[in-house]
């Protein structure tokens, strides 16, 4: 079966998108969240903190400052790197 996340389609909205990674909300539940768009671990760390600081930047924006934590389980795609940012609620 094709990883979902390798083969990213646009469902929702995208906020930022880059050759390396996108922020998109997520279809599943509603959050915005960050792909890294190659099926990989091995990613540098400067590249991975530019694209954290960017769904920060979102998640701020669309939950409100302080409002959310970024959440780095993989429950669906465990073996694709995606964080999310959930709300208190969750």
């Amino acid at each position: 079966m094709a990883c979902l996340l390798c083969t990213l389609e646009r469902q929702t909205d995208w906020y930022t998108e880059t050759s390396q990674w996108v922020i998109l909300q997520c279809a599943t539940c509603g959050v915005p969240m960050a792909v890294w768009r190659e099926h990989t671990e091995d990613i540098p760390n400067g590249a991975k903190q530019v694209m954290l600081a960017e769904l920060a930047r979102i998640a701020d924006v669309e939950m409100g400052r302080g409002r959310w934590w970024l959440d780095s389980i993989r429950r669906m795609i465990p073996d694709h790197p995606h964080w999310h940012a959930r709300g208190s609620w969750w």
